[in-house]
């Protein structure tokens, strides 16, 4: 029987929502961003969709610079 191969797209999913769940801060930045995006006015629910995208990117990217700063002894 062959072995699924699980997309790319869905770890990142399963890591991001991992990362969302341990991180109250990250947590907080996250809801935030959807409170304000959700709060708009958009013509196409896909602006909405692509605006969410960009910014819980940076979120999640800013998140993982900080923790491969740290330094385990």
């Amino acid at each position: 029987m062959p072995s699924a191969k699980i997309p790319k797209r869905w770890i990142a999913c399963f890591d991001s929502g991992n990362r969302l769940r341990n991180n109250g801060a990250e947590r907080e930045k996250y809801a935030s961003v959807k409170k304000e995006l959700a709060s708009k006015r958009w013509k196409h629910v896909q602006h909405y969709a692509d605006a969410k995208t960009d910014g819980i990117k940076e979120i999640l990217d800013a998140g993982e610079k900080s923790q491969n700063n740290l330094l385990i002894f």
